[in-house]
């Protein structure tokens, strides 16, 4: 398990843009785009999704990423995401809605919720 005090989290922010510069070749056909919007999207939502990604400052996503990421202390885990026992102990009707389509949170991952 990744914590947040880990050395993974510090890579330095230079080196963290040139991956993101990277990930972003090609512009609205890049794989950044793509993630997201898959590749059937139009090219009007493509070139949105690419100046979101653009826009987007690295300095920002790393402190929203390693927020998610338990912080060991005092031989336990604190903060970060919820984990299982958590999310067992709650009991409250949900509504699933899956994308056939959906390349962030496919099918597969609500049946696995369901």
């Amino acid at each position: 398990m990744l914590y947040a005090d880990s050395s993974v989290h510090k890579i330095p922010e230079p080196l963290f843009n040139i991956w993101r510069a990277w990930d972003r070749r090609g512009g609205t056909n890049s794989q950044s785009v793509r993630r997201f919007v898959g590749d059937e999207a139009s090219e009007a939502l493509k070139q949105l999704q690419y100046r979101f990604n653009e826009l987007s400052r690295s300095s920002v996503f790393r402190r929203m990423a390693w927020g998610t990421f338990p912080r060991q202390g005092s031989g336990q885990s604190n903060s970060g995401l919820p984990g299982q026992p958590t999310w067992e102990s709650i009991s409250i009707p949900v509504c699933l809605i899956a994308g056939e389509k959906d390349h962030v949170t496919p099918r597969a991952e609500a049946d696995k919720i369901e």
